[in-house]
């Protein structure tokens, strides 16, 4: 059964909880975390029938808005992004231990939502376990050769001549109208060693706590991560692959957009939810 919920000061944080009739004693609850500004259902609807069919097996599933997204109010005082976001999922666990007694907690998000949950597991003891869709990694030495050998294979494809036929009438449209052409801008500027070394340490402290995860990487995001094992390379030093399972979908888009995507990597969190082991971890002090 799904309820709207209210938690945190003020009850600014708003969410949907997802309740089993009958909730099974050794899993963990679920809590979604947002993708950026996106609102709780995530992208095309992604959330809601996987709370529901988690909740049929018995887990409880939170999926709420954090503070200032969607229909939850903006957290009162000054405070960084890290602190904020820190803040909102305490207050998400502390109100879940309450209302269904759970000791133990799955943090789940895409994109910058696995950032979250990953960062959030590192220092909170009730975090058994992350689900991490399209989380941020680090380039790795192999992400270049397959991205070489990508490169080299669509350079002979037959639609890369059609392409450039494409390019030549739209550049010789441009200079006709004697446009000025149009200067692409970095959306980012962070160096990415310091986010490789920001992260590294995040799982690191994370796998010290033995955090089982879940980590699904999709073709959508081929500029950023293009093979399976990649978070596993760019950390050798971090002992993730005992805890880590690993999934590549390599036809899926960043957002699940297919049907048959969704139902895949629904079927896969059920799964890994009803048959690993969460064991309580060791505490973030140690």
């Amino acid at each position: 059964m799904d309820k709207a919920v209210q938690f945190g000061p003020q009850n600014i944080l708003t969410g949907i909880l997802s309740e089993p009739e009958q909730a099974a004693a050794d899993r963990p609850t679920v809590v979604v975390l947002n993708t950026n500004v996106m609102h709780r259902v995530g992208a095309n609807r992604l959330y809601p029938p996987l709370a529901r069919e988690l909740a049929d097996l018995g887990v409880p599933v939170l999926r709420y808005d954090l503070s200032g997204i969607g229909d939850s109010d903006v957290r009162p005082g000054e405070m960084t992004p890290y602190e904020l976001v820190k803040a909102d999922v305490k207050d998400a666990l502390d109100f879940l231990e309450k209302e269904t007694s759970s000791k133990k907690f799955v943090l789940m998000g895409l994109c910058a939502g696995a950032n979250l949950a990953i960062i959030c597991s590192s220092h909170d003891d009730r975090v058994v376990g992350t689900v991490l869709m399209d989380p941020t990694i680090p380039q790795t030495p192999r992400f270049y050769r397959e991205r070489a050998k990508r490169i080299v294979r669509q350079l002979f494809s037959p639609a890369i001549f059609h392409m450039r036929a494409r390019i030549r009438a739209y550049l010789v449209e441009r200079r006709q109208r004697q446009e000025k052409p149009v200067v692409a801008v970095a959306a980012s500027q962070v160096d990415p060693e310091a986010v490789s070394t920001f992260f590294g340490e995040i799982y690191a402290k994370s796998a010290a706590r033995d955090v089982k995860m879940l980590a699904v990487f999709t073709a959508g995001m081929q500029l950023y991560h293009n093979y399976r094992e990649q978070i596993l390379d760019a950390w050798p030093n971090i002992p993730l692959g005992k805890l880590m399972t690993l999934e590549y979908f390599s036809g899926s888009d960043h957002y699940f957009t297919r049907q048959s995507d969704r139902d895949r990597l629904h079927v896969l969190i059920k799964d890994w939810i009803k048959n690993t082991d969460f064991a309580q971890p060791k505490s973030a002090a140690l």
